[in-house]
């Protein structure tokens, strides 16, 4: 996807970076939450109506999934996996309306014997639509978060 030149600051739709981050510790071991939350194309996130796994026509792994309650189809492509290091990293490649890259990583990090569970996204997009991106990928980190809690 070829990325939109930036636009000038004296442009009303100025493109703004965000770097967001949720981070939980939770009493799962991390062993239990990373089994769930390895399955990049899984339906363990309580917002999906469903998910399926496409391959791109590099042969890379995307998810394509619907929230509940939206029309948008979203597709997000694996960048690199870990089961070692428990992370994932994926990227956005469509679905959320005006975003110009979207980055994301999750890992799972050991911590006696529970969890810590990082989630975070980097992004652009112009504002106010950035702010509402942002703010959206909250409300779904924790809701992801809550979920793997229950491994």
């Amino acid at each position: 996807m070829a990325r939109r030149p930036r636009c000038h600051q004296d442009d009303p739709l100025t493109v703004a970076q965000q770097r967001l981050q949720v981070r939980k510790t939770v009493s799962a071991s991390a062993e239990a939450v990373w089994a769930v939350a390895r399955s990049f194309c899984g339906s363990w996130h309580p917002f999906l109506e469903w998910v399926k796994a496409e391959r791109d026509d590099n042969g890379r792994l995307v998810r394509v999934f619907k929230a509940k309650g939206e029309v948008a189809i979203y597709r997000e492509r694996l960048t690199y996996f870990s089961d070692t290091d428990r992370e994932l990293r994926y990227c956005h490649v469509q679905g959320i309306q005006d975003v110009q890259s979207y980055e994301a990583s999750m890992q799972v990090h050991a911590e006696n014997d529970s969890a810590q569970i990082e989630w975070q996204a980097v992004f652009e997009a112009p504002e106010p639509r950035a702010s509402e991106i942002a703010q959206g990928t909250r409300a779904v980190f924790e809701a992801g978060i809550q979920a793997l809690e229950q491994a």
